[in-house]
């Protein structure tokens, strides 16, 4: 079936148009699903500037990965996780969703079939010539990509750890370094623990502990702040920040959540013990602060603490000489001026990992795509390819917005 799609390149000069005249696929409005594509560079059209982003929003779903690989390159590609557990674990289940096992093991597939996996000393390598803007910098694969974990949770040794030795795939960890050892666990975390005992309730009791906590939640809110049922409950105490932990810990009481039990009988944390284990195995250990928090929300003084006392706690620990670091959230808002001086002020301090995308930053910085949540409706083997499409549609439309 004949169709041609033209789009912007990523130069304003040209337009790639899409050549599905060997397609077999059905057409989509006017534009193709491509099984062959022949990229063609052409004079751009003149557009006003309010059509482009419109004709590029509506071409984004419909675009291979293959010419997003073109159109917007970038490697290496870092997919982050949190968890990954065959069994609901109360102290995030509330919070995002996580892959089974079976599905962790499928996005590994897709990897290696996709890409190749680089580790820790590639990735230092080429983050350490590019800042020096050294003219012979380290080559990496054109196909480069790496795998991280964030936050430290006992799932990445008794779950993540095996399958990553069976696929020989290298991986970064990075440690809430209060949390360690299960000496304290994360308001978040704390949060989902409430929710969950909550739901655990029938409806009387639900609603007659509600009736506590409600006075509680006015004191700190709305004076006419109704919390009526589960979801109004859910809504409100996740809309909460870590300088609310005592009014989460308030509510915890209330629920009669055993925070200091949970840790000592789940111990939902990794160890000292564990890390070792698994730095033994060549798996590489980071820093993601001290507490958790947003930085952006915080002092540059608070922030500074917060990397370098996170860093210089898993360098005395592991005995590397350098650490990587990776933000809580997200790096947005933080001054990249700032992280350039502590970085040369406190050698301790390797690359930077984010969690914008394939959004571009500075050398020392690696951006990274949240890969934790399967999709509804998407296959496992798929599940992957669609959150990078998902960062590709996302940081296209960022560009021509």
């Amino acid at each position: 079936m004949a169709g041609k799609v033209s789009f912007p390149g990523p130069k304003t000069s040209e337009v790639f148009v899409l050549d599905g005249s060997d397609s077999h696929s059905p057409n989509f409005g006017s534009l193709v699903f491509i099984d062959r594509v022949i990229l063609t560079p052409m004079p751009a059209p003149i557009l006003p500037s309010r059509i482009l982003p419109k004709i590029t929003r509506l071409a984004a779903p419909h675009i291979p990965l293959a010419v997003y690989r073109r159109l917007l390159p970038r490697n290496p590609i870092g997919f982050f996780y949190h968890a990954v557990s065959d069994t609901p674990l109360p102290h995030i289940k509330h919070l995002y969703p996580i892959k089974s096992a079976a599905e962790f093991e499928q996005d590994i597939l897709y990897l290696k079939q996709h890409y190749t996996l680089i580790g820790y000393p590639e990735l230092c390598s080429l983050a350490e010539s590019l800042t020096r803007r050294i003219a012979d910098s380290p080559s990496i694969p054109s196909n480069a990509a790496f795998l991280s974990f964030d936050d430290g949770f006992v799932e990445c040794t008794t779950v993540v750890r095996p399958l990553l030795l069976k696929h020989n795939i290298p991986c970064l960890f990075f440690l809430a370094t209060d949390w360690m050892d299960n000496q304290a666990m994360y308001y978040r975390g704390k949060m989902s623990l409430a929710i969950e005992a909550l739901a655990k309730l029938d409806p009387e009791q639900q609603n007659a502990t509600l009736s506590r906590i409600t006075p509680t939640a006015r004191c700190t809110h709305r004076h006419n702040l109704q919390l009526s049922n589960l979801a109004t409950f859910k809504s409100w105490l996740l809309s909460h920040q870590q300088a609310d932990e005592p009014l989460i810990d308030r509510v915890c009481d209330l629920l009669e959540v055993d925070i200091p039990g949970f840790l000592r009988t789940r111990q939902p944390f990794l160890t000292r013990a564990q890390i070792q284990e698994m730095q033994a195995e060549g798996f590489v250990f980071g820093a993601h602060t001290r507490r958790h928090p947003k930085l952006s929300t915080i002092s540059q003084g608070e922030q500074a603490a917060e990397i370098v006392e996170s860093c210089q706690f898993v360098c005395e620990m592991t005995g590397q000489d350098q650490v990587p670091f990776a933000f809580p959230f997200s790096g947005s808002g933080v001054d990249r001026d700032f992280l350039a001086r502590l970085r040369t002020e406190h050698p301790h301090i390797g690359p930077l990992f984010d969690t914008q995308k394939l959004r571009r930053d500075r050398p020392f910085i690696f951006q990274r795509i949240w890969a934790d949540q399967p999709v509804p409706g998407v296959l496992p083997e798929r599940n992957l390819a669609h959150w990078l499409r998902d960062a590709y549609i996302r940081e296209m439309n960022r560009s021509y917005s």
